[in-house]
């Protein structure tokens, strides 16, 4: 029986608050847009001497400007700001800040992959704007969200929230402070909705005690589809094949070969059926088959050690998205402590000396070339996703569920430095072959 180390998994949450017509709101808004779209063509017109765009950070003619200050003295930035503010003195620079990085964040996939020069500066969408940075406070019942301005340091827009309209139900993750308020709040303000969303990290769900990990590895092969650490090979059901089969056909039809064919309505059409066949039957094919099976494999005091396989840009989509998905949708629903386990050399690594090797596998066929194990090469895989889950419960690494970079970066850090102390005897030791 392993140790028991924790009883909740976090989780990344959403607040919905519906705000109410206040005019006020929207005329500073809709400057707000007018700002952005004009910070797009100043970034655009300097597009090939731009060279990196982090977080809050951009590199111009090879010198980084991460410090707010730096960043509005920049040559092409500093002219659109004089000409936009007419009062320098009392200039809400929180505001500001929020609003000019999240248009300089819109160039970075485009920085450092393209070198020839983009042809128009990227149109702001006026649908919804993300403000990442500390704008809004938010009082403790959702009563009432106060945003910070750009203008004027001093003003702030009071803004009333419908309840009735909103989903308030995550507000309890989030901390607030003696006065009743979330300070320094970053948010998403969808325009078409009037909703401001707020995401909080810190949302859990309580989990049953754990006794043990049962691992699960993804595949595209449509026979080996899924795989279990007790030996168990699922094939991917015909139903859910249907509709992967269909997906390809809308994403073929609006690849670049058919770019010029199919135009206008048609591609509108397309479009929306693709979106209907991930959001919508995708997800219901998938929990009408996967429960079941589910039900079976997480007994009471078995906890789940999930791969984390993504859609690449060659593999695509083979169901792994959705089942992921599932399987997280069904461990909170029935409170299942689950892992999401980093895929690199599990289906390497031999499940018994833990011998690293692309030679160990052929296909279906594991062989290990130190030891002589052998095995499925599926199963030994999700054996070894199971041995990571025994390791990281050991030591009481925390699991976070969602959309949380930071998350897993420290998972993965903290697998690495262990495995790299010599004096440390893991229950799994990695030996990659040089």
């Amino acid at each position: 029986m392993i140790q028991f180390m924790s009883d909740k998994v976090k989780k990344t949450a959403c607040v919905k608050l519906k705000i109410k017509d206040n005019p006020e709101f929207v005329k500073y808004i809709a400057s707000v847009f007018d700002l952005m779209q004009k910070i797009s063509s100043a970034v655009h017109s300097e597009i090939l001497n731009i060279s990196n765009i982090g977080g809050f950070k951009l590199t111009w003619k090879n010198k980084e400007y991460k410090d707010a200050e730096e960043f509005r003295e920049l040559p092409f930035i500093k002219p659109v700001l004089d000409d936009f503010f007419k009062d320098h003195d009392n200039i809400g620079f929180s505001a500001l800040r929020a609003i000019y990085w999240s248009v300089v964040r819109m160039y970075r996939s485009y920085v450092g992959r393209n070198k020839k020069n983009m042809p128009l500066p990227i149109r702001v969408n006026t649908n919804a704007v993300a403000f990442k940075d500390a704008t809004f406070k938010i009082k403790e019942d959702g009563s009432q969200i106060i945003m910070s301005t750009m203008f004027d340091k001093k003003i702030k827009i009071k803004l009333e929230v419908d309840d009735k309209k909103s989903f308030i139900k995550n507000l309890k993750y989030i901390d607030f402070n003696d006065k009743g308020f979330k300070q320094n709040a970053g948010g998403i303000i969808n325009m078409r909705t009037n909703h401001l969303v707020l995401t909080t990290d810190d949302a859990y769900f309580e989990c049953q005690d754990v006794d043990s990990f049962i691992g699960v590895d993804i595949n595209m092969n449509l026979e080996n589809f899924l795989t279990w650490s007790d030996g168990d090979i699922i094939s991917r059901p015909k139903e859910i094949q249907d509709l992967l089969d269909k997906l390809k056909i809308y994403n073929k039809l609006l690849g670049k070969e058919n770019r010029a064919l199919i135009t206008g309505n048609s591609r509108t059409k397309i479009n929306k059926a693709k979106n209907r066949m991930h959001k919508r039957y995708l997800p219901k094919a998938m929990r009408k088959w996967l429960y079941p099976i589910l039900d079976k494999k997480l007994k009471k005091g078995i906890a789940l050690a999930l791969d984390t396989v993504t859609t690449g840009a060659t593999n695509g989509s083979f169901g792994q998205e959705h089942f992921i998905a599932c399987c997280k949708r069904y461990c909170e629903e029935n409170g299942i402590f689950v892992y999401e386990i980093p895929t690199p050399y599990t289906s390497q690594m031999c499940n018994e000396c833990n011998f690293i090797a692309k030679a160990n596998r052929n296909g279906d066929k594991f062989k290990c070339i130190e030891c002589g194990h052998e095995d499925h090469s599926d199963v030994n895989a999700a054996k070894n996703i199971k041995a990571y889950a025994d390791y990281l419960y050991s030591i009481n690494f925390e699991s976070h569920i969602g959309g949380n970079s930071k998350y897993h970066k420290s998972k993965s850090a903290k697998i690495k430095a262990h495995f790299r102390d010599p004096l440390n005897i893991p229950p799994l030791l990695l030996r990659v072959k040089s």
